[in-house]
């Protein structure tokens, strides 16, 4: 009954542990590989993140273009044109990074930081306590023997 209980539970937990440090891994590799994806830096906002992106610079240096060599021209109307996209499609990507951290990323960091370690922390206080829980249930057993 509760050596077999006792000796479940142990291994439960133990089991449990493992998995929490498999977790904590694989969700630090994911976000890492995962802001190395961003083209845009890491905790901007969208506005900043923008200005700084190679798209937006591609953009400009189409639109800059398209000015010098004016808007009568098929090839500057072109640049006119394809830099308006390509600035749409820098914003549209700076504000698809700042949600992927927000939903994300921000998340798994909350996980990893913060709540795993406070589990695993838990978990050793509470493995403290089953212990000084045993001692205390052996001192008192041998107590009644001897009384």
């Amino acid at each position: 009954g509760k050596k077999q209980f006792k000796s479940l539970s142990k291994h439960f937990c133990y089991e449990a542990l493992l998995r929490l440090d498999t977790v904590r891994s694989v969700c630090h590799i994911a976000q890492k590989r995962l802001i190395a994806c961003f083209q845009g830096q890491h905790g901007t906002d969208p506005d900043k993140r923008h200005k700084k992106l190679p798209l937006t610079a591609l953009a400009q240096n189409m639109q800059e273009g398209s000015v010098q060599l004016s808007d009568e021209t098929l090839l500057g109307k072109m640049l006119d044109t394809c830099g308006d996209a390509e600035n749409k499609l820098a914003m549209e990507l700076s504000q698809h990074e700042v949600q992927i951290e927000r939903e994300v990323l921000d998340p798994l960091c909350l996980l990893t930081e913060v709540k795993i370690p406070n589990i695993q922390k838990q978990r050793k206080q509470l493995a403290k306590l089953v212990l000084d829980w045993d001692s205390t249930n052996l001192n008192v057993s041998y107590s009644k023997k001897d009384s």
